[in-house]
Parts: C-alpha cells; sequence; structure tokens
C-alpha cells in the first residue's frame, strides 16, 4: 500500500467517523438524511441511513 492510499483510508476513517459521532448525537439530522435519499439525493442519503443501522 503506497502512501497515497493510507492518506486517502485515513481521510476516509475521519470523515466515518465524524458522520457517527455526528449521527450520534442527533439522529434528526439523520431523518434529513433519510429524505434525501427519498428524494434521490443518493450520496448522502444512503450514507446516513447507513448509520442508522
Amino acid at each position: 500500500m503506497c502512501i497515497h492510499e493510507r492518506q486517502l483510508l485515513f481521510k476516509s476513517f475521519l470523515f466515518n467517523n465524524y458522520f457517527y459521532f455526528f449521527a450520534t448525537i442527533s439522529r434528526f439530522h439523520c431523518d434529513i438524511g433519510c429524505s434525501l435519499f427519498l428524494s434521490s439525493d443518493h450520496t448522502t442519503g444512503t450514507y446516513r441511513c447507513y448509520l442508522l443501522i
């Protein structure tokens, strides 16, 4: 694994933890994310709904 790949994994790890932390504090925000998913915002909606599982 090259350094660039490690940096991407690290950034992804921080990004995932940030959203998990945010979702834990505010489930209302996740509900908004699921609503966005239903209105075809697949990128954020799917990710935020995934956190609810």
